[in-house]
């Protein structure tokens, strides 16, 4: 009797501990997706109307004046004080406005973005430079829920009690199951190709465009953790790229002079 009194306990002790360790993923999980879907819809990608105007006394043609305004950056505030080089931009004929350098012209938006990627439905907006960290790690944590969810009920699948117990949810089971599966390797096949741009420094875009004339100078194929830090911020550690965050970012996405030789002996010298 005293054998079987402390087998109970201690099952329900494991059972216990397992279900706060499951409750813990799952409240991590959802707050992680929740807050980087939240920040990818409220956070700005980053538009040349936000730093460029047009003075009343416009003079129509490329060289038009312009007024440049770095305040109004939403993750930079050190480069409020840098001037910028004006023969290093372009001019866009859609938005009669100056075109920075690694920004693309969104044709849904109807505005240049800074280091546009793409424009995504599920957003209604475009991912560009100040919302593609949060469009990333909201890609990883969706695809790392969806997974868990397919893991988790497996055993559902191969037992025989669900369908003679729950014929009817077993139906509606044996249905979004397949479906979750599919979603979960979509969402792996996306998460790969995402990071691994990420990883090599390109925008989808730059990417297609299949030319690294322009591009050169901002991210360094050599190093992928410096491609990391530009749209992360200077992390570092790996844990701190999928831990959510507001930090700054190292450029304002309209001035791109980041990488430097301070700046790369610094990352060889920390562990990351």
């Amino acid at each position: 009797m005293y054998h079987l009194k402390y087998q109970n306990i201690y099952f329900t002790a494991s059972s216990l501990s397992v279900g706060i360790i499951i409750g813990i993923i799952q409240t991590s999980k959802a707050f992680n997706i929740t807050f980087n879907y939240v920040l990818c819809l409220i956070v700005s990608p980053g538009k040349s109307d936000q730093f460029f105007s047009v003075p009343s006394t416009q003079v129509d043609g490329m060289h038009s004046p312009f007024i440049y305004d770095p305040s109004k950056t939403v993750f930079n505030k050190t480069m409020i004080h840098r001037k910028i080089n004006s023969n290093q931009l372009k001019f866009c004929q859609k938005c009669k406005l100056p075109k920075p350098q690694r920004a693309h012209h969104c044709s849904i938006c109807g505005k240049c973005v800074l280091k546009m990627d793409h424009h995504c439905p599920w957003l209604n907006e475009c991912v560009g430079y100040f919302n593609h960290r949060y469009f990333l790690n909201f890609l990883f944590y969706i695809a790392l829920g969806t997974g868990y969810c397919s893991i988790l009920n497996i055993p559902i699948m191969v037992t025989n009690k669900f369908n003679t117990v729950y014929h009817f949810k077993s139906f509606l089971f044996q249905i979004m199951w397949p479906l979750n599966i599919t979603l979960f390797t979509a969402l792996i096949a996306f998460n790969l190709w995402s990071w691994y741009l990420a990883y090599k420094g390109y925008t989808t875009i730059e990417f297609m465009e299949k030319s690294s004339k322009g591009r050169g100078e901002f991210h360094n194929k050599s190093n992928g953790l410096l491609n990391l830090r530009v749209i992360f911020g200077n992390v570092s550690n790996w844990i701190q790229i999928f831990m959510p965050s507001v930090r700054d970012l190292q450029s304002n996405g309209v001035v791109w002079d980041i990488e430097d030789e301070e700046s790369y002996e610094q990352l060889n010298n920390e562990e990351i």
